[in-house]
């Protein structure tokens, strides 16, 4: 049952990649930052929650994946490189959220 619900988890990631990949705006940035702690936390595989070593495996994966995606929109949004450091992006975006609209947006 376990496995299932990582396989549904996983599915959820890639939606969320797709959703929250590309910022253009300082509400998106804003978003994404948030979006980036959340799924840090979100369904790990640990001490009740294991499933089959391929579920939790591909789970793993597309949390690398979103995480990769959403550091990467918020990069090429603010020019700046936080990392995975979710909350250094949100101060950095609560500090920025009234600046003029940026002209370079991010591109997938």
């Amino acid at each position: 049952m376990v496995s299932i619900h990582q396989q549904n988890v996983s599915l959820e990631l890639i939606q969320w990649r797709e959703e929250h990949g590309v910022v253009t705006t300082w509400r998106e940035a804003g978003q994404t930052a948030g979006m980036l702690e959340y799924i840090q936390n979100y369904y790990v595989p640990s001490g009740g929650y294991r499933g089959t070593r391929g579920s939790e495996q591909r789970l793993e994966e597309e949390r690398a994946k979103t995480s990769k995606a959403f550091v990467a929109g918020l990069q090429r949004f603010t020019g700046e490189d936080f990392g995975t450091d979710s909350e250094q992006w949100r101060e950095y975006v609560r500090a920025h959220k009234n600046d003029e609209p940026r002209e370079s947006a991010s591109a997938p």
